[in-house]
């Protein structure tokens, strides 16, 4: 129980880093978005509107978490297939 607990705080850390950076669209691809995503969207700062791409603003988002993500993040630019073609580059 502790573990389950542990992974779901560590979702919404995840979800309310990429609420903060307006890069949200990466969680549309789980199936608990619904919950996630509107946990994440309360929690998170709103940022002023930039005039950064979807991409920058997830690059920004996956540096902030660490390096792990900055791994998936370097992953993901290889594989336009993904997330498509204007994220990865």
């Amino acid at each position: 129980m502790i573990a389950g607990l542990r992974n779901l705080t560590r979702l919404v850390v995840i979800a309310r880093t990429l609420s903060r950076h307006d890069a949200l669209f990466p969680l549309a691809l789980l199936s608990d978005m619904p919950r996630v995503g509107w946990l994440a969207r309360r929690l998170g700062r709103e940022r002023p509107p930039g005039s950064l791409r979807r991409g920058e603003r997830l690059a920004d988002a996956l540096q902030e978490l660490g390096p792990t993500f900055i791994k998936l993040g370097q992953a993901l630019s290889t594989r336009p297939d993904l997330l498509g073609a204007d994220v990865a580059e």
